[in-house]
């Protein structure tokens, strides 16, 4: 059943925002041909609970809903039924204060309506990003009642749950899984935000919003060049992002850490929701570089893949898009396809340019895996210089068991950082 959660993309505008863009079989038929066996389809808690509309409306929301459900199926795609919560429904929830009531009656209605539905194609996930107004445990419980929920109408269907914190990777490492065996752990990435989210006005970091330019790798030369053309916020995360050194390599590694705590713990985890917008999109100003985009989309999905993680990127048509839409009809981006693997990939990698401000280096890599255990350098000047530095990862997990390095500054010529 895992295996149809592998290559996805989220249908979010059709049941969510504005309900602004309907998705037709000839959509699904695209999707299938491109080589996707599923998708995400968003629904807001705006459209399905009655204290926000009518039970009139609601009812042929639910009505229009199953129609969708039925020909994604009918066109062979799975679905993973998202109840796609937004910052103000998680305020709501929190502020009723009644252990998340809502959320599991809702679940309730759902799971008997669509309990009967065939488990192999239909997948239902509580919500979308829960937030740190409630608790990880305080969350946990109440996610917990919403499987329990569930599990009376379907009992044999796989339920997706997400950790507090808006899904975010470095938080699913702290939970304890449910007994439950039947359930898949979402995460969501979209590191670094200061890359991926670039201009984008719904992001609260200022530096994110007057964003624009920032390549993909960090270590792409214009980066610095850039810097003196950005505003304070946005030189500030620019800086960050280069100093991190966001590559193919720190991608590999935080991923690594996700499937090494899914093998500990025995439990399957999927990455629901990534992606890096489009520049051309017509709903968001939006910054990312294309060329840089595409590379960051290869660059996430491989990283997924080898780990054996099936994802769902973000999103189909809405800002971060697969497709390009012109006079009303929707085709693949060709690059996208090729990002995600779906088709070759020819766009040429940019080479390793040294400057005087990086290093030169001698890397070695030596379990194959694609990253550098060893590298050793120092810049072109001499003033600074990282000798003999070793990161090895003795048992395969991802992540770095010994890390040795010594460094020296022309700042610090007796006390060297060891």
């Amino acid at each position: 059943r895992y295996q149809r959660m592998t290559r996805g993309v989220n249908l979010d505008s059709w049941f969510e925002y504005a309900a602004d863009a309907p998705v037709t079989a000839s959509d699904v038929q695209l999707l299938v041909k491109a080589g996707f066996n599923h998708v995400r389809l968003c629904v807001a808690p705006q459209w399905i609970i009655p204290r926000y509309s009518t039970a009139a409306a609601v009812q042929q929301v639910l009505s229009n809903l199953d129609a969708a459900l039925s020909m994604l199926n009918a066109g062979g795609l799975a679905v993973m039924l998202d109840f796609h919560a937004d910052q103000p429904y998680r305020n709501d929830l929190y502020a009723m204060q009644n252990n998340g009531a809502e959320l599991v009656n809702t679940w309730r209605m759902l799971a008997q309506r669509y309990g009967s539905s065939d488990p192999e194609k239909l997948f239902f996930e509580i919500m979308n990003e829960p937030d740190d107004q409630f608790s990880p445990s305080a969350w946990w419980s109440i996610q917990g009642q919403a499987i329990q929920a569930i599990r009376s109408f379907a009992p044999n269907s796989t339920v997706l749950v997400a950790p507090v914190y808006g899904d975010g990777m470095e938080y699913i490492e702290n939970v304890t899984p449910y007994a439950d065996k039947n359930l898949v752990y979402v995460f969501h990435d979209y590191s670094p935000i200061s890359f991926t989210h670039q201009g984008a006005g719904f992001v609260s970091d200022p530096g994110v919003q007057t964003m624009q330019g920032l390549a993909y790798p960090a270590w792409i030369p214009a980066n610095q060049t850039l810097l003196a053309t950005l505003g304070s916020a946005a030189r500030a995360d620019a800086a960050a992002y280069i100093s991190e050194g966001w590559s193919t390599d720190l991608m590999r590694q935080q991923i690594g850490r996700i499937a090494a705590w899914a093998r500990r713990n025995n439990v399957p985890v999927v990455a629901n929701e990534f992606g890096a917008g489009n520049e051309s999109s017509p709903f968001f100003t939006l910054k990312v570089p294309a060329e840089s985009r595409y590379r960051w989309l290869r660059d996430m999905r491989i990283a997924l893949e080898e780990q054996g993680i099936g994802w769902a990127m973000w999103d189909y048509a809405r800002g971060f898009d697969l497709v390009v839409t012109n006079g009303g009809t929707r085709t693949p981006d060709p690059n996208v396809l090729a990002a995600l693997g779906l088709s070759p990939w020819t766009q040429t990698d940019p080479p390793l340019a040294l400057t005087t401000a990086s290093l030169t280096a001698a890397d070695r890599d030596l379990n194959g895996d694609g990253g550098h255990q060893i590298a050793t350098g120092e810049t072109p000047n001499g003033t600074v210089g990282a000798n003999a530095v070793a990161a090895i990862d003795l048992n395969g997990d991802g992540i770095s068991d010994i890390v040795t390095a010594f460094q020296s500054q022309s700042g610090i010529p007796a006390n060297p950082v060891s």
